[in-house]
């Protein structure tokens, strides 16, 4: 519930756009949002499970996919309140139809327990339970 009514306020080209949502519970509980073709994550590293090769890309796209993700991060950052993603990975940003990243899965955002998240991209402000801003973000950003 938390993640769909983040998503549901945002609107940047470089955030998975927000489509509507089915919220009757027990079972009938979902949200829709555009559709992307894959993640960060196969881009890099291919995905043996949907038969993606790895790409190779020159520095001219790394740089360009980095910007779309800093732009997105940024867009988070500057709301009022700012929001903090706290699970910042190549596997939650996507690549829309359009070739262009967005950054996905806001389920952390609102979420109290500092431990949340994937260990590999934490800050270690999260990892120790310390008092935690933006600056999480920057350092998972890094490690993409």
């Amino acid at each position: 519930m938390d993640e769909l009514l983040v998503m549901s306020e945002l609107k940047h080209p470089n955030i998975v756009t927000f489509i509507g949502a089915c919220m009757e519970p027990p079972k009938d509980m979902w949200f829709c949002m555009e559709l992307c073709d894959r993640s960060l994550n196969e881009i890099i590293h291919g995905s043996q499970k949907r038969n993606l090769p790895s790409c190779t890309l020159s520095v001219h796209e790394k740089l360009t996919l980095a910007g779309e993700v800093a732009s997105g991060m940024s867009y988070l950052h500057t709301r009022t309140p700012p929001l903090v993603h706290r699970d910042l990975k190549s596997a939650n940003v996507l690549q829309s139809r359009d070739g262009h990243l967005k950054v996905c899965d806001f389920g952390l955002v609102r979420t109290k327990n500092g431990g949340a998240g994937t260990p590999s991209y934490m800050a270690p402000e999260l990892l120790t339970g310390k008092p935690f801003n933006a600056s999480v973000d920057v350092y998972a950003f890094g490690g993409l």
